[in-house]
């Protein structure tokens, strides 16, 4: 009986030690990399669910902005998105509820963009064939296309205020622009296409 009480202390001796060194192969968050906020991090850490860890994002990329925006204010709900000369940002969609500042400089840099669910948006298409299509919501739109062919069709009737600018007359193919709120007036500017928010006969007026 004696030896096997040896036997067996020394297989719960055994066991004891094999815990143990799991336990220290166990990959623990330590109280050095505990964080309130990414600026107690260091090495380029972030600070997420309290504790520093390696940023994954790309190092031009704001992490914290909806796609597709370069740079974004999330709490005055602002967006700006680059596409320069070299760039070509496909399809651009504002997200919704945001004020949009697109800029599409070069030939080809984007195709349709959609601002139907935007506060507003900005839209500057500078070169040949810099846009496809422009369609706007229910807030501000303006846009302005210098280029052969820098826009399609400008289709902003929705919005509570809308200026199309093109510079010359085959800037764009067309543009829509809202009809009046008393259904009587114009909201053009006298080109083929171009819209103009300002005249008394536009009647119409943003919340």
């Amino acid at each position: 009986m004696r030896q096997v009480a040896v036997v067996l202390g020394a297989l719960g001796l055994l066991a004891a030690l094999v815990v143990a060194s799991a336990s220290c192969l166990v990959d623990r968050k330590t109280g050095e990399f505990a964080c309130a906020s990414t600026a107690e991090c260091a090495d380029g850490r972030v600070c997420t669910g309290g504790f520093c860890i390696q940023d994954t994002a790309p190092p031009d990329a704001d992490p914290g902005c909806p796609a597709p925006c370069d740079e974004c204010d999330l709490t005055l709900q602002t967006c700006t998105v680059d596409c320069g000369v070299t760039d070509n940002c496909d399809a651009v969609t504002c997200p919704a509820g945001f004020a949009c500042d697109i800029t599409c400089g070069g030939s080809n840099a984007c195709d349709d963009i959609d601002c139907t669910e935007a506060a507003s948006c900005l839209v500057t298409c500078d070169g040949v064939n810099a846009c496809g299509n422009v369609t706007c919501g229910a807030g501000t739109c303006d846009v302005t296309c210098s280029g052969v062919q820098a826009c399609d069709v400008v289709d902003c009737r929705d919005a509570c205020e809308c200026d199309v600018d093109c510079d010359a007359g085959d800037d764009c193919q067309a543009a829509r622009c809202p009809v009046p709120t008393s259904g009587q007036g114009d909201c053009t500017d006298g080109t083929p296409a171009g819209c103009d928010s300002t005249p008394a006969k536009c009647e119409r007026t943003c919340p």
